[in-house]
């Protein structure tokens, strides 16, 4: 988990310090529990997850997923995208047929 807290730190682009302080930590303590001088702390954990929301909560306590909310968010957006464009193609070819139907009719 603390490679993972290492990541969140290199992606917010914060100091230690500007993290620590972002997430309502001491420098210190944050720092004893990057190197293994005390163990991660649950209040440290829920203080990064309360600070930084788009972060996932499940990747960061156990790795699964992916460590940003929005990824797996814009991944449902790009599949109900693509849904949306074959419904309008679909539509397209019934109306083509409707309209074929029609002119064999008269």
């Amino acid at each position: 988990m603390i490679d993972r807290l290492k990541k969140i730190i290199e992606m917010s682009h914060l100091s230690e310090r500007a993290f620590a302080s972002r997430c309502g930590l001491t420098q210190n303590a944050l720092w004893y529990q990057l190197n293994g001088k005390r163990k991660l702390s649950l209040e440290t954990v829920l203080a990064v997850i309360d600070a930084f929301p788009e972060v996932s909560p499940t990747w960061l306590m156990v790795g699964r997923g992916n460590m940003l909310e929005r990824q797996n968010e814009s991944e449902h957006e790009d599949r109900i995208n693509s849904l949306m464009d074959t419904i309008a193609i679909q539509q397209e070819v019934i109306n083509n047929l409707k309209n074929k139907i029609k002119e064999l009719q008269k």
